[in-house]
């Protein structure tokens, strides 16, 4: 019955974005949070030239490796970028700019770092990776930032 009652379908929906907008801060938080926490030690270990076993190198080092210039520069700005998305969890509605920036952003990134795991052969393991990791992380940030989003401009 409910499909002929859209209100109660609506009713449940409202429910549904309340619930998940309660999550908001908590899910902005530990999104910073990740970025900061995987990004740290890709920083140092890059910085500091540390070796990496050849399966933690493969799941985390793209291409033939000596690129560390770029891994410095890259793991410098999603450090920062972790740490304003943890500032910007305290009133996500005073950033959402800078909110829907980061998801722009790192669906851009991310979209471009799977098509190239499928692309290159040997950058195929990134899949279950660090591809697969950053998915797991910005998919339930995108999605509760849009709902909540959407329920503020109500």
């Amino acid at each position: 019955m409910p499909d002929f009652f859209p209100s109660e379908r609506l009713a449940h929906t409202l429910r549904s974005e309340h619930e998940i907008s309660g999550w908001l801060n908590t899910i902005i938080t530990v999104f910073g949070a990740a970025q900061v926490i995987f990004f740290v030690p890709a920083f140092l270990g890059a910085l500091l030239r540390l070796q990496l076993s050849p399966a933690l190198e493969s799941l985390v080092r793209w291409g033939p490796g000596g690129a560390e210039q770029y891994e410095e520069m890259i793991s410098i700005i999603y450090i920062i970028w972790g740490i304003y998305l943890i500032r910007a969890a305290r009133s996500p509605f005073e950033n959402m700019l800078f909110l829907d920036f980061s998801v722009a952003a790192n669906v851009a990134h991310i979209s471009i770092m799977t098509a190239m795991a499928f692309y290159n052969e040997r950058d195929r393991v990134h899949l279950i990776g660090d591809v697969l990791a950053a998915w797991l992380v910005l998919g339930p940030f995108t999605y509760v930032w849009t709902l909540s989003k959407r329920k503020h401009r109500r």
